[in-house]
């Protein structure tokens, strides 16, 4: 008894696993809810556009055959329930691929607007289809429609589960009705149209389950390589971008500099006599006044709120910062010498030797001209990085806690 229990308790998971999308949404936690529904609808709009070419295809070779035989063998009125039935799935698909590909075409913005077009065209669909049925039933002739709808709703459209039962309650209801108004001998005859339709109502919901399962690793891996590319833009120390991530945001930036002809200023940021500190106290102790040193200048920029900036570790006790939409270089000249003090009012004692009673950062300063010919090539930024890391040797020249732009030093 208890191992038929076991066994019936391990069929049962297998089948929800094969059959529950809820099983599938409750071990993610429901993380991509948005993104699959998303994902779906793009999915089903690119699926409705092909069957919708295929089905336009078949009426235009096959409408007029039928049609002549549906008149010749079964009377004008089959065959106006014949004619009538392809005529509209092939109008149906027509205007349906026309508005499918215009919606296609305008991307995702377009996408969550039109959640409901390719269930009014499988409600199209279902609908010529069981007129066609119809039709093969009352003329006493195996309806092979039965096979083409079946196929149709169960592995093209990817539904969800209020979108399934609806459409399985509407063809079941549809072929049961039609069974049952043929009278018994064509409903004896033609039960097996349901067993096709459970098949294939079966067949759809593994196929939407592995289809869920597919698209809730997607994203689970799309956000695992997210976090990894992320965590390789980031100076684990200090949290901020490292080199590489400021090269990618001078790549991505740059065409726009060079667009809108928008001067930005570099600047190179260095901790003064940072090994004696280190020498002096500890690396620990250093890690935390790198910390410390990065937060402050992040304090006195995040004050400018009008000026866009991107502040980047990219070496021991060395910073880069890209400053955009400032006004005046003595706007800018203002900031660093305010970045210099606010460094140092933080009163964290220096090292032995240093030149000052506490730490201190040295600024070289730089512009990056989009309308300067000296600025082409493909990174032109470089060039001022160059420039700014040798007006930082004049300020650290000069006595260091200080800035310096153009030779010119400020203390």
């Amino acid at each position: 008894m208890i191992r038929a229990f076991g066994i019936i308790s391990a069929v049962k998971e297998i089948f929800l696993q094969s059959f529950s999308v809820s099983q599938i949404q409750k071990r993610f936690e429901n993380k991509y809810a948005t993104q699959v529904r998303e994902s779906l609808i793009q999915i089903n709009l690119f699926r409705m556009i092909s069957i919708c070419s295929i089905i336009t295809v078949f009426e235009l070779i096959a409408l007029p055959y039928y049609t002549i035989d549906a008149y010749l063998n079964n009377g004008r009125k089959l065959c106006y329930i014949n004619f009538f039935s392809q005529l509209f799935l092939l109008v149906v698909s027509i205007c349906f691929a026309v508005k499918g590909i215009h919606v296609y075409q305008n991307k995702t913005e377009n996408y969550i607007k039109s959640p409901h077009l390719y269930l009014i065209y499988y409600f199209c669909v279902s609908v010529g289809c069981l007129f066609y049925i119809y039709s093969d039933i009352k003329s006493g002739v195996p309806s092979a429609t039965i096979y083409y709808l079946a196929l149709i709703l169960s592995t093209i459209p990817i539904f969800t589960l209020k979108e399934a039962l609806f459409f399985i309650i509407l063809n079941t209801a549809g072929v049961l009705g039609i069974l049952l108004h043929n009278g018994r001998e064509a409903f004896s005859q033609n039960i097996h149209l349901l067993f096709i339709l459970l098949a294939s109502w079966l067949v759809m919901f593994q196929l939407r389950t592995y289809m869920y399962r597919i698209m809730h690793q997607k994203f689970k891996l799309e956000e695992i390589n997210k976090t990894l590319d992320l965590q390789t833009k980031i100076d684990p120390l200090t949290n901020l971008p490292n080199r590489r991530a400021l090269n990618e945001y001078i790549k991505e930036k740059l065409p726009n500099w060079k667009a809108q002809n928008k001067k930005v200023m570099v600047l190179m940021l260095d901790i003064d006599n940072f090994k004696n500190y280190n020498d002096t106290f500890s690396h620990l102790d250093g890690d935390d006044c790198l910390n410390a040193v990065a937060q402050a200048i992040i304090r006195k920029l995040n004050e400018h709120e009008k000026i866009e900036y991107i502040l980047a570790r990219t070496g021991g006790e060395e910073f880069i910062a890209i400053l955009e939409n400032w006004e005046t270089e003595e706007e800018i000249l203002k900031i660093c010498v305010a970045l210099n003090r606010a460094v140092e009012n933080m009163h964290l004692v220096s090292g032995q030797g240093s030149c000052h009673q506490y730490v201190t950062i040295s600024i070289g300063c730089s512009i990056y001209d989009p309308t300067d010919v000296r600025n082409e090539g493909e990174n032109p930024i470089n060039a001022q990085l160059r420039l700014a890391d040798y007006e930082l040797y004049n300020a650290k020249k000069e006595g260091k806690n200080r800035v310096s732009f153009k030779g010119r030093i400020l203390n």
